[in-house]
């Protein structure tokens, strides 16, 4: 809708020009007012006298109704959405200005167990949408994401979120699989939102910690922090979208964690490193349910479904793409 009025007011500023254009010149070459009704009625006498009105005249009012036509339409003309499957590219090596990992950070307890995977190499680049690659400045080298202590025995969770979601309207997208992870939830809404969802099968009350080797623990087992696997995957999503998408066209990517019936003991110290990872925590679907009665998608307007499409085009574009890496 803000894009109509947009259009509407470029229309009218467009013809106020003209038209002053218009008046400037007839005054100036003809002597013609044409805001004068004396004028024009002069004007219709003297059409029943052949020969008595220059050609010229009629030239230069012909010339001003067709520029105006012509604005008008580069004005209001719609401009869709498209996906340009070119071929892949593979990036050159950046470098990215220092980042701070959990594992630059000096851990309270060492874990004995725990050793990093080897990164990951270069991915090539995917097709773009809209408009040529943009130049990234901070592209984030591929990381290594410790899946094993992520737990995969959620496909009760998993069918419980999408219900969730798409009770409150969003599209339900197959999730990709990057780097092992395999996501919980992929789905699209209105005003290019995407939410990311990933379930995590652990219960009972949780000591969560960020930072070092980044482990939550509970009665049972030491378990690596979804919110930071999550986080990680996130980026390398950012990233794709940063190199493959125009200027003007951002996602709303929105992130979260579904625990089993947990109870995170120390929940209120680390929300605000959370908010930091833009990523929410639910103990539970039953929380996450309260939560999207809340935030459900708006409806489609009548002229937005065109865009929504390519959207949903380009979402699936690229969780293939991330499938096939």
């Amino acid at each position: 809708m803000k894009k109509r009025y947009e259009i509407i007011l470029l229309d009218i500023l467009w013809l106020s020009a003209m038209v002053l254009s218009a008046s400037f010149w007839f005054d100036i070459r003809f002597g013609f007012n044409i805001f004068y009704r004396e004028h024009w009625h002069y004007l219709i006498i003297q059409q029943l006298t052949p020969g008595s009105i220059l050609p010229s005249f009629y030239i230069s009012l012909l010339l001003f109704i067709i520029v105006a036509i012509f604005g008008l339409y580069l004005i209001s003309r719609p401009r869709l959405r498209k996906i340009d499957f070119s071929s892949y590219e593979s990036p050159g090596n950046k470098i990215l200005p220092e980042v701070i990992a959990p594992e630059s950070i000096n851990s309270i307890v060492s874990d004995s167990n725990y050793s990093p995977l080897t990164p990951a190499p270069a991915l090539p680049r995917p097709p773009r949408i809209i408009s040529p690659l943009q130049q990234i400045t901070n592209p984030l080298p591929p990381a290594s994401i410790n899946t094993a202590s992520v737990s995969v025995d959620t496909n009760n969770q998993d069918n419980k979120i999408k219900e969730l979601f798409e009770t409150a309207g969003y599209v339900i997208k197959e999730p990709p699989k990057i780097n092992g992870l395999k996501l919980s939830l992929w789905a699209i809404g209105m005003d290019e939102t995407l939410y990311i969802g990933l379930a995590d099968s652990h219960g009972g009350e949780i000591t969560a910690a960020e930072g070092g080797d980044s482990k939550w623990q509970n009665q049972d087992t030491k378990f690596t922090s979804p919110v930071w696997t999550l986080s990680q995957t996130v980026e390398k999503i950012r990233t794709l979208f940063n190199e493959t998408l125009d200027n003007e066209i951002q996602i709303n990517i929105k992130t979260f964690v579904v625990m089993n019936n947990a109870k995170i003991i120390n929940r209120d110290s680390l929300e605000k490193i959370w908010q930091a990872f833009d990523v929410l925590v639910f103990d539970s679907t039953d929380t996450l349910a309260d939560f999207m009665n809340n935030n459900k998608n708006r409806e489609i307007g009548p002229d937005e479904q065109e865009d929504l499409a390519a959207y949903s085009d380009y979402i699936d574009t690229v969780a293939n793409y991330f499938n096939k890496t």
